[in-house]
């Protein structure tokens, strides 16, 4: 599954729990910064998306 998170810069805890409760079923297999949402001011993406691999 693949998603992609907006506003992080605001809203970095919901990334951080939708992972959490996914983590018991998935793998995060690819995390990468989308640049089209710019950068905090301390340089941090405002955007990422997120790649899941159910377990086996």
């Amino acid at each position: 599954m693949v998603f992609e998170f907006h506003n992080l810069d605001e809203k970095h805890l919901v990334l951080y729990d939708f992972l959490k409760r996914c983590a018991e079923n998935f793998d995060l297999v690819h995390l990468e910064v989308n640049p089209s949402g710019g950068f905090s001011k301390d340089k941090q993406p405002k955007n990422i998306e997120v790649t899941l691999e159910r377990k086996m």
